[in-house]
């Protein structure tokens, strides 16, 4: 295979999104990485988080900024709900109609 069809093949392997549904929270990356056990989740990449029930969400972090129609989290962010537990270093929630939107760069997650 030559090396323009080779970059044209990655290039579209790349820009595939993966979506998962975590106790009613649906989450969308670049890459999901699991390990071995399956306890944690590594999501990586455009990490996009929406849930329309948020209800017993909480999130807490460091710093809190809110600008605009965001709210935006920096340093040890730890997002939990239920069960399910995520630790992240930025995370900007947007409200919307139907929930909210929390938009990462990488996000772990796990279950206790």
């Amino acid at each position: 295979m030559d090396r323009p069809i080779r970059k044209i093949i990655a290039a579209a392997l790349c820009s595939i999104a993966v979506t998962t549904n975590v106790y009613g929270l649906e989450i969308t990356s670049d890459v999901i990485k699991k390990s071995q056990d399956g306890v944690t989740v590594v999501y990586i990449g455009n990490v996009e988080l929406t849930a329309e029930d948020t209800r017993g969400l909480k999130i807490s972090s460091v710093d809190f900024t809110s600008e605009d129609d965001q709210q935006i989290y920096e340093g040890d962010v730890k997002i939990s709900l239920d069960a399910v537990h995520m630790l992240t270093d930025r995370a900007v929630v947007t409200r919307q109609e139907n929930g909210l939107r929390i938009n990462m760069d990488q996000v772990t997650t796990f279950e206790r």
